[in-house]
């Protein structure tokens, strides 16, 4: 009984919200408006000083913008930015996953807990995706530029030694792209030959 008041609830919010056109964003920054408008009628004002320390500050990014941002170049990396929508669907869906979950258990302390820690699931998958990715990529690059530098130290030639190891690395589709523009980069601009002045 207690999920389909839960369920019922939810659906009534969402018609609501529907009705009146309001979409989930709106509603959330009209809730942050009117926390703002509250603070300036409780009085407190800031002093000129803090204001200025306040705009000179360089902001940190926070660390659920900065865990977005790391998540976003991975998936860009990997041709992955199509899912960013499946996971962000995945998180909802979870979230009223450990909700019910809750409820079910009849303990209403573990709502927010469950909810939440549900909700994050995807994020972390990513994101120990995003750190076994980074150590694949390290080693192929490792490899790649050991197999370089052998071949620099035999030949005595940087291009050479880099058009002749770009078919050898295979992980990665976007490292023998950068060696590629290295190597034209650099026979472009090579400079001409010293001439003999007589």
């Amino acid at each position: 009984m207690k999920i389909l008041c839960f369920g019922a609830f939810l659906l009534l919010s969402a018609g609501i919200l529907a009705l009146f056109h309001i979409r989930p964003a709106d509603f959330i920054r009209g809730w942050q408006d009117l926390s703002v408008w509250i603070l300036k009628l409780s009085g407190r004002k800031t002093s000129m000083k803090k204001q200025i320390r306040r705009s000179k500050k360089k902001r940190r990014s926070g660390g659920l913008r900065a865990a977005m941002r790391e998540i976003e170049s991975v998936l860009k990396l990997t041709h992955r930015t199509e899912r960013l929508r499946m996971y962000s669907m995945a998180s909802v869906f979870l979230f009223f996953a450990g909700a019910g979950c809750a409820v079910l258990l009849q303990n209403y302390f573990l709502l927010p807990v469950l909810s939440i820690g549900f909700s994050l699931l995807p994020w972390l998958y990513i994101l120990f995706f995003a750190v076994s990715f980074r150590k694949k990529l390290n080693e192929e690059l490792e490899t790649a530029l050991s197999m370089i530098t052998a071949s620099y130290l035999r030949s005595d030639n940087i291009i050479f030694a880099v058009k002749e190891n770009i078919n050898n690395i295979h992980y990665f589709s976007f490292l023998p792209q950068g060696f590629t523009c290295f190597s034209a980069n650099y026979s472009i601009c090579q400079p001409l030959p010293a001439q003999k002045q007589s």
